[in-house]
């Protein structure tokens, strides 16, 4: 199975890839079908299928502390 996100060639039956993590097989949410890839729709129960994700959520910006945003408030003669 080729992913559709990265082009790694994965081993039949593999959930998700060997390249970029993206899930190669989605499930629907109501009945836990296998959904083919593209389907808009459950084939089995006409949920509407999840959207693909795109691999593992890139690490999220480091949040500046209270102090590090005050710091940049107020002026450095105090």
């Amino acid at each position: 199975m080729i992913c559709p996100q990265c082009g790694t060639e994965n081993p039949e039956g593999a959930r998700f890839c060997m390249g970029c993590a993206s899930r190669l097989v989605l499930a629907c949410a109501e009945c836990g079908s296998e959904l083919p890839h593209g389907a808009r729709f459950c084939i089995n129960c006409a949920a509407p299928a999840p959207a693909a994700t795109s691999g593992p959520e890139p690490p999220k910006a480091k949040q500046d502390t209270l102090a590090e945003r005050l710091q940049r408030l107020v002026p450095k003669e105090y």
